[in-house]
């Protein structure tokens, strides 16, 4: 059969159903009757011959079943079927219905907002251009040591930033305590961030002299500046130094963590050795050049540092740093807290896994009082696959109106887990709701309709016709 010729046929059946089960009945007792006309010319009576039809024939409504059971689009209309008479099913019994769809909904919204969290620490790629060339190089280096690794390095662009730093803003209204950083002028251009408005540094701007600059956070922009965009160009007091406000960075930046409400330059002159080589030793990041990777950045660090060492100002040890590394960048950031993450993630995991186990041990309850029900249905024709079909529908339906309102509370416990959680957990700020989150509550809801509804409904579709039918009787 051509495709046009299949979704023309589906169409048909789908939209025209009426119409297509008149010709099926009309087709099923056209058959009966030919039978039932060779069986009379074989000299049998009209009600002999009517009764041998029915009984070669093995039932109108079986044939038609089995008829349905091939026929295209089928599958759609039993769908949509099962799922209008499970959605009556439960409307039935409200007080099932309540406590399986909340019991459900406590397990999937507990386990959507654990998983929002590891997707948006974990997963999801650092929010910069090319994120898999950025790496961090272990260790922590004196300016001068940074310097050298700048110069030399042929398979990365360094940067250096010392995170956490306390400043005094002054002399603009109340004296304000801020937490920043100060980095090397080319700590924005490898991470490829730019401003939200004005510019970020340029190279040679973290020398004595055309370092007194400073780039304020969306955050603290907002908050201490009223948002005004006249504030680029603006001296402003910071420890005592006048530095001018060049920039603004957008507010989804936050590197190295959004506690950070402004950047200075570093201050590097190698004519202050003891300041150049003796203080402030800070962490490097790094992004690899074109046509190199991680594992020849890695060999060429370890002739760096021992080219650093011969530079200092006084004897240092020639393990410094022996064992320093080139790592990707977020597997550098999350790694203290990516177990700590994956471990709570399973623990919610089993909460829902005891959850679905409640609501099947109420679905087999329930299916007990629905025994004469089924019975019934298998005594006009209903296949174990038809039945048991149904029942799963039913439970997922019951599973997705749980996910509906997991998904209302998943909210309320990320706000939760957020709160409980260290505050210094790596982009922790950046985990939220998004697509993926939405799928995954889909996909959770179906498979958790399924795990708890499996059992109870292959149980339930075991039907002993006789014992069902008698006890339905006595009752």
């Amino acid at each position: 059969m051509s495709l046009a010729s299949r979704a023309s046929s589906l169409l048909r059946n789908l939209f025209r159903k009426d119409r297509v089960e008149r010709d099926l009945d009309l087709e099923v007792r056209g058959y009966v009757e030919m039978l039932e006309a060779d069986k009379v010319t074989t000299g049998m009576r009209r009600d002999e011959a009517h009764r041998a039809a029915m009984l070669e024939l093995g039932g109108v409504e079986q044939v038609k079943e089995q008829v349905r059971e091939v026929r295209i689009g089928n599958l759609l209309e039993n769908l949509w079927q099962d799922l209008r008479y499970g959605c009556r099913t439960l409307a039935r019994n409200p007080g099932f219905t309540a406590v399986a769809v909340i019991s459900l909904a406590l397990g999937i919204g507990g386990n959507s907002a654990m998983f929002s969290i590891v997707n948006g620490v974990l997963l999801q790629p650092l929010p910069y251009p090319a994120p898999d060339r950025l790496v961090r190089v272990t260790g922590y280096y004196p300016k001068g040591a940074l310097q050298v690794l700048q110069q030399d390095s042929r398979t990365m662009d360094i940067a250096g930033y010392d995170p956490g730093n306390e400043f005094n803003l002054t002399r603009q209204g109340e004296a304000v305590r801020l937490v920043g950083s100060t980095v090397s002028a080319n700590f924005f251009s490898i991470l490829g961030a730019q401003a939200g408005i004005g510019r970020t540094f340029q190279p040679g701007e973290d020398v004595p002299g055309p370092d007194r600059l400073v780039i304020l956070s969306h955050a603290l922009w907002r908050k201490k500046f009223g948002g005004d965009p006249a504030v680029i160009g603006r001296m402003i007091t910071i420890d005592g130094v006048g530095r001018e406000v060049v920039g603004v960075m957008t507010a989804s930046f936050g590197f190295p963590s959004f506690e950070e409400q402004l950047w200075i330059p570093l201050h590097m002159d190698s004519r202050d050795s003891e300041d150049f080589w003796g203080k402030g030793f800070m962490p490097a990041m790094a992004r690899l050049r074109p046509g190199a990777n991680i594992s020849q950045a890695q060999n060429e660090l370890r002739p760096l540092i021992a080219r650093a060492i011969t530079r200092f100002s006084y004897p240092m040890a020639r393990t410094w740093n022996a064992d320093a590394a080139v790592l990707p960048l977020q597997e550098d950031m999350v790694h203290d807290v990516r177990r700590k993450l994956l471990l709570l993630l399973c623990a919610v995991g089993f909460v829902l896994l005891i959850a679905c186990a409640n609501v099947a041990s109420l679905l087999l309850s329930r299916s007990v009082a629905r025994a004469k029900e089924i019975a019934l249905r298998v005594s006009l024709g209903a296949s174990r696959g038809r039945i048991l079909r149904q029942l799963l529908t039913e439970s997922v339906v019951l599973a997705l109106v749980g996910g509906g309102l997991g998904l209302a509370l998943t909210f309320l416990f990320l706000t939760v887990l957020k709160s409980s959680l260290p505050a210094e957990t790596p982009r922790l700020s950046e985990a939220g709701v998004d697509w993926m989150s939405l799928g995954f509550v889909a996909l959770l809801a179906i498979l958790s309709g399924l795990i708890s509804g499996l059992v109870p409904a292959l149980s339930a579709s075991r039907v002993n016709l006789a014992g069902s039918i008698k006890t339905g009787g006595q009752r």
